[in-house]
C-alpha cells in the first residue's frame, strides 16, 4: 500500500513539473524594439518581449495608435497573432538579421512583401 502511495506522489510531481519544460522558447535575437526603415506610411515600431507578447506603435501624421500581439520566433520563422477590427489574424514571416544584429528583414510568407527594420 505504501509503495502505491509513493508512486502516486512521484507521478504527480513529474506531471506537475512538465509544463515548465513545455513552454515555447523564443530566440532572443528578435527581442527589443525595431523601427521600420520604410516610413512612407508613418513610423512603425515593433517591440518583442521575452514572454511572447509585443506591441506596435504607429505615428502617421496626425494619427497615432498602439496595437498588441502575441508572437513566436524560432530563429527564422516569426508568427504574429493579434486582433484587428474585431477579427483575429495570424501572419507568418521569414526573418533574417544583419551580421551585427542591428538590422532585421522579414518577408511575409503569404503576400511576399519585404520589410526592413533597425534596432532601437
Amino acid at each position: 500500500m505504501m509503495s502505491i502511495l509513493m508512486v502516486s506522489v512521484f507521478s504527480f510531481g513529474f506531471v506537475s513539473c512538465g509544463s515548465d519544460d513545455d513552454e515555447e522558447k523564443i530566440n532572443s535575437s528578435i527581442l527589443g524594439t525595431w523601427e521600420d526603415t520604410n516610413q512612407y506610411d508613418g513610423v512603425w515600431q515593433w517591440t518583442f518581449n521575452s514572454n511572447g507578447h509585443g506591441n506596435g506603435h504607429v505615428v502617421n501624421g496626425v494619427v497615432e495608435y498602439t496595437f498588441y500581439y502575441d508572437f513566436s520566433f524560432d530563429g527564422e520563422k516569426l508568427v504574429i497573432t493579434g486582433m484587428e477590427d474585431g477579427k483575429t489574424y495570424t501572419d507568418h514571416y521569414k526573418v533574417t538579421f544583419s551580421s551585427d544584429g542591428k538590422k532585421m528583414t522579414w518577408v511575409d510568407y503569404d503576400k511576399g512583401y519585404k520589410t526592413e527594420f533597425v534596432k532601437k
